[in-house]
């Protein structure tokens, strides 16, 4: 009797065979018309499949086993033009179909009505493949092909017995049995190529393979049982891989490790990665008899545990089945004993499933005598079982599906509540449902389970799901995606997206800039951001007000301008406050003195909105060692040999007055981090404009209207025009001036000469350049001969 399990902790009552099914869906007999042995199921959708079994039995179904159709392979019949006189029976174990066309069946071959003198070196009995291609209409060999043709061939089959044959793709396939070898093909079957799989020297261990899983041409696995040839009723088990093709095999270990010897094992289930991620832990389990079941884990094979009652031999799994990483099942039987004294046996199918990628294992409720031998799966909603006597069991998932939903209100400040309804159905019933959630991670919510607003069990109409939500203060502005996921009991689900608008305002630093810039190391710094709270209007909205919001604080981070000497323990950060005196959105801060090295500094301006929302730009300095470069005549940041050019032209015209200009002019030649100082670039005046009509109402002479000073920026470059101003009428020059003081470039025009008896209107046009991104003030001067001195004042911001 089999009850014990290397030291499983099996616990539980008599009464966990008989508990009620999960839910109102189970599992429901097929009717296959046939009493033989069914050991192999193969769907390829949820309505085409085949089952195999002893005696020659091939079904197929087109209508998801509502009908069963007896397949009759001719390749069966007695062997034409034999010297021996043999029928063949084939016992097939194995059926793998890749399309609706095209499949595999494999298992055994047997040779009645012969000797084995007769047929050396043939065996009597042996492994078989068929292939074929009208969806088992018909068939043909695909191995041993030349024993097939013709009995008495001397191309012996090391192949006893085929358990299982697996397709990576529609060429390259695997199969395994009994025996030392495992066959491989790379032509879709045309060829098989027979490889030897010991893994034990000693003479009279054998070993079988029962199952196998490729993710790779180089990349399988095996899994079966070894025994002694004199002791064949004891089976150990054992899962192997390879990761180079087959040449190479090791044994895995199980986990925890034990004495007691690992059940045989059955049938393996390996899915494929989600990811491509190196070392990505597989989703991969193995059963077998005694209540084996075990998980691929990061030491080995890791037990997974069930409750089973102690009165009772533990069950032997034959297979398992699973549609993602989480939702499975597996089958097999046990014996169940009854009456007194002399027990009497029979064999009870057996039927597990887990939600949980086998964490947990639950007993279903399904207790018919007999055997289960394979099972597949499609998806969530579909899955077969077959066993002894021509068994067929059919388990149906209906889908759940999404009536409607809606959100409400459907746009709504951030800060705020919505409420999240989801109207779901399920034609096996509502309480068939696991989880109906909302995916509000874009509005800061997280993922929300919402909950039935009523429910009766077996209840197939729409129920209202809901839950409310806080709109995260941080939510962005604009239309949210919230996507919907309803999944059942078997992981069957269905999905929409509901819609949030959200309405909402955050603070963004538009701009940041110093002044001057390049600075020299004995400068007085401005540092400047231009900030604001952005509050889109769309059109579709308008009718709604912004939530209030204003700026809470701007900081930049001066530590390094301050050259901390900082220890990899030390917390170096050194934030001051920007402050807007004017509230025209500048935040400024002026740093003197400072230690910094001549380079280039990224400072990191930091703006707090009171809604929590946080913006953040750099602030980009550059220090120069130097003061402006007396030599860098075209202004361009560097002394070359543009400079030279011009050097060598006027400096046999410069008096220096005293001072070595050559030695100078070396020193700085060369230099690429000359401080670029706003500069006046060129002046002119129009000359006398004509008198326009519309200023003789103005009675000052010469009627030249108000005075009006235009600045444009282009670039880095500011052009200023001084309209309607007044002059005499033949000055030798009105010439235009400028001085920079700080972030204040002071712009004056002066008459020179001028001794006619009568005056002009001009318009005087200057144009200043080498200015670095910034704020800054203009102030425009210009002497007025009836009130003296005038100037103009304006703030211009240099992106």
């Amino acid at each position: 009797m089999k009850n014990t399990f290397f030291g499983m902790v099996l616990m539980g009552m008599i009464f966990v065979l008989y508990t009620p099914q999960l839910s109102a869906k189970g599992w429901e007999y097929q009717q296959s018309n046939v009493r033989d042995n069914l050991t192999s199921i193969s769907f390829v959708d949820s309505a085409v499949g085949w089952a195999v079994g002893e005696n020659g039995v091939i079904l197929s179904t087109t209508d998801g086993g509502a009908n069963w159709e007896i397949m009759h392979p001719r390749i069966l019949d007695d062997v034409p033009d034999s010297e021996i006189s043999c029928t063949r029976v084939c016992d097939f174990y194995s059926v793998y179909f890749m399309d609706k066309n095209n499949g595999w069946a494999a298992g055994e071959m047997h040779l009645l009505n012969s000797q084995t003198e007769d047929i050396i070196p043939v065996p009597i009995s042996f492994g078989v493949i068929l292939f074929s291609k009208d969806g088992g209409q018909s068939w043909e060999c695909q191995y041993p092909c030349s024993a097939w043709a013709e009995i008495l061939s001397t191309d012996r089959p090391y192949m006893q017995k085929i358990n299982h044959i697996f397709f990576l793709n529609a060429q390259q396939g695997w199969a395994v049995g009994d025996g030392f070898y495992y066959l491989a093909t790379k032509d879709g079957g045309r060829t098989w190529k027979e490889n030897s799989i010991g893994f034990w020297a000693i003479p009279e261990i054998r070993h079988t393979l029962t199952s196998t899983r490729w993710l790779s041409p180089m990349q399988g696995w095996v899994c079966g049982y070894q025994y002694n040839m004199f002791l064949p009723e004891i089976r150990r088990g054992f899962i192997a891989r390879t990761k180079d093709g087959g040449k190479i095999w090791t044994v895995d270990p199980f986990c925890p490790q034990t004495f007691v010897p690992v059940g045989a094992q059955m049938d393996l289930e390996i899915l494929e990665p989600r990811s491509n991620i190196e070392n990505q832990m597989l989703a991969a389990w193995s059963v077998g008899e005694e209540g084996s079941i075990f998980r691929l884990g990061i030491q080995g094979w890791e037990m997974q545990s069930f409750i089973w009652p102690f009165s009772l031999p533990l069950p032997d799994f034959n297979a398992v089945g699973f549609a993602d990483n989480n939702y499975g099942w597996i089958i097999g039987w046990h014996e169940q004993g009854f009456g007194t004294g002399e027990v009497d046996l029979r064999e009870i199918m057996t039927i597990f499933r887990t939600d949980n990628g086998g964490k947990n294992w639950k007993y279903f409720g399904w207790n018919d005598p007999g055997k289960l031998n394979d099972i597949d799966l499609i998806g969530f909603t579909d899955a077969w079982a077959i066993g002894d006597d021509g068994k067929i069991i059919h388990y149906q998932n209906n889908e759940p599906q999404i009536c409607f939903e809606n959100i409400d209100p459907q746009t709504v400040y951030a800060g705020d509540t919505v409420e999240l309804n989801v109207y779901v159905k399920d034609l096996d019933g509502n309480d068939d449902i696991k989880t109906v959630s909302v995916d509000a991670r874009s509005i800061g919510a997280g993922i929300i389970t919402l909950k039935p607003s009523w429910q009766i069990p077996g209840d197939r109409r729409c129920v209202l799901y809901v839950s409310e939500s806080e709109v995260s203060s941080l939510a962005s502005y604009g239309t949210h995606y919230l996507p919907i996921k309803v999944i059942d009991n078997d992981g069957a689900g269905d999905s929409a997206v509901m819609e949030l608008f959200v309405i909402t305002s955050w603070v963004e630093i538009k701009s940041t800039w110093a002044i001057p810039n390049p600075a020299g190391l004995d400068d007085k710094i401005l540092l400047a951001a231009k900030v604001d709270i952005i509050a889109p209007k769309s059109e579709e909205y308008d009718d709604y007000d912004i939530p209030h919001n204003q700026i809470e604080k701007v900081t930049i981070d001066i530590m390094e301008l301050l050259q901390v000497d900082c220890g990899p323990d030390m917390d170096c950060i050194m934030i001051v406050e920007m402050t807007d005196p004017d509230g025209d959105g500048i935040y400024t801060y002026v740093v003197k003195p400072f230690m910094a090295l001549p380079g280039k500094y990224e400072l990191p301006v930091t703006a707090v909105d009171t809604l929590g929302h946080v913006a953040k730009k750099y602030l980009s300095l550059k220090v120069s060692s130097t003061a402006p470069c007396r030599f860098d005549v075209n202004r361009d940041g560097d002394v070359d040999g543009v400079d030279l050019a011009h050097f060598a032209r006027y400096y046999s015209m410069i008096d220096g007055g005293g001072v070595n200009l050559l030695k100078l002019f070396a020193q700085e030649f060369g230099s690429d981090d000359c401080r670029m100082m706003p500069w006046l670039k060129e002046y002119s005046n129009s000359g006398c404009l004509p008198r326009l009509q519309e200023n003789y109402a103005d009675e000052q002479y010469p009627w030249c209207g108000k005075d009006r000073i235009e600045v444009i920026k282009t670039g880095m470059e500011v052009h200023l025009i001084h309209r309607n101003a007044t002059y005499n009428c033949c000055p030798d020059d009105i010439r235009v001036s400028m001085s920079v003081d700080g972030n204040v470039i002071k712009v004056t025009e002066e008459e020179i000469g001028g001794l006619c008896d009568c005056m002009c209107c001009y318009d005087i046009k200057s144009v200043i350049v080498n200015l670095s991104p910034g704020i800054y003030e203009i102030e425009y001067c210009w002497h007025d001969y009836e009130t003296g001195e005038e100037c103009y004042r304006e703030e211009i911001i240099l992106p």
